[in-house]
């Protein structure tokens, strides 16, 4: 199994921490806890052609919300020439359980969309659905 590169995005320590420990199996965990940061990383990664396989980012953050971190990250895609095919994998996992968010997350073209509370089956359930992880 290839071993994935993954960014975990969150302004919640907990959080982060608790989304690597699931994730840690599948490959290497980067954690950011502010958006800017975060898209600069994801920027270096490009350039270095090294994207990201893998990207949990909260929507409720201070400074840059998720929203914005997320369009950030597709257009830098677009910037780099990343093929539609190839881009990374950004699922969006937040508290916020709201029509106006999931839709302003799938205008910013989201993989996925995860409601929390989170569990470790539910997440895996759904990076197995999306084919990012295999079954066990």
């Amino acid at each position: 199994m290839k071993k994935l590169k993954i960014m975990v995005v969150d302004d919640d320590e907990t959080s982060v921490e608790m989304i690597c420990a699931i994730l840690s199996k599948y490959g290497t965990c980067d954690k950011y806890y502010e958006g800017l940061k975060a898209v600069n990383a994801f920027e270096r990664s490009l350039e270095e052609n090294k994207p990201y396989d893998l990207v949990t980012l909260d929507l409720a953050m201070p400074e840059m919300n998720g929203i914005e971190v997320l369009a950030g990250m597709r257009d830098l895609e677009l910037d780099y020439g990343v093929d539609l095919l190839d881009q990374s994998n950004i699922i969006m996992i937040t508290i916020l359980n709201e029509p106006i968010a999931y839709n302003a997350a799938q205008a910013a073209e989201c993989t996925d969309y995860i409601v929390k509370p989170l569990n470790k089956e539910r997440l895996l359930n759904r990076l197995r659905i999306l084919g990012i992880i295999e079954e066990d």
